[in-house]
């Protein structure tokens, strides 16, 4: 059989880069094998297999029903994304589909992130971005407010991920930060413009050509909120 792998877990290694946890769910992998993750479609070069005991063990090959790690080059556990399946090339290239049940991970709480001293910025940014090295379900984007300063708007999967995120971000960074109240995403039904400006037409247009519905609007952020005059309806 061709080989699929699910990847269920992965950390990031200095040295290494993504070191990912997988199943071996059909056929075998080992050093040297060609590998593509279903989902994103980019290849890669197996260097290392092994067993976790708990220490890493390398072994020549994983066989079917194994439970392992792969290290396959990927730079980023962003490129290692859980539920993923790794396949064979040639299995991929075959239109072999991947295993089912694979979900892109969204974030669905929002809050933004300060540094207490406005002058520590890029000491908070360059401690985020270690900590989503291991836990690429953080999203992040810059922003800037008129009292705080500069800031990062991250997103996260749900409460308790923002909680165990942010201390963690104390914990082993030393950061002091101040913290927005977090908010949802809202969905927002616009009302249909009666006489649509050429610019309103043209948008409305590339929506629908791209299968979208152009009267939606998603809102991650109070400031995206368009005048209430505008909105037929709002969603949680």
């Amino acid at each position: 059989a061709p080989t699929r792998c699910l990847m269920f877990d992965s950390w990031f290694d200095e040295y290494r880069g993504a070191v990912c946890l997988v199943q071996v769910v059909d056929g075998t992998i080992g050093v040297d094998d060609s590998v593509r993750a279903a989902h994103s479609g980019k290849r890669y070069t197996v260097s290392e297999v092994g067993l976790c005991t708990p220490r890493r063990f390398p072994v020549d090959r994983l066989l079917p029903g194994s439970v392992g790690y792969v290290i396959a080059g990927m730079k980023t556990t962003r490129e290692a994304v859980v539920g993923d399946t790794l396949m064979a090339v040639a299995a991929y290239d075959a239109g072999i589909p991947p295993l089912p049940g694979f979900e892109v991970a969204k974030p669905m709480v929002f809050a933004s992130v300060y540094p207490v001293d406005t002058g520590d910025f890029d000491e908070l940014n360059r401690a985020v971005e270690k900590l989503v090295l291991n836990d690429a379900s953080v999203t992040v984007q810059r922003e800037s407010g008129a009292s705080l300063g500069s800031g990062l708007r991250c997103g996260f999967l749900g409460l308790l991920h923002m909680e165990v995120f942010l201390q963690r971000l104390q914990d082993e960074f030393y950061t002091s930060v101040v913290t927005t109240a977090p908010t949802v995403p809202y969905t927002v039904r616009l009302r249909k413009p009666r006489n649509p400006s050429k610019k309103e037409a043209e948008a409305m247009a590339a929506a629908e050509a791209a299968g979208q519905d152009p009267l939606i609007l998603r809102c991650e952020n109070p400031s995206e909120f368009p005048p209430a005059v505008e909105v037929e309806a709002y969603y949680e």
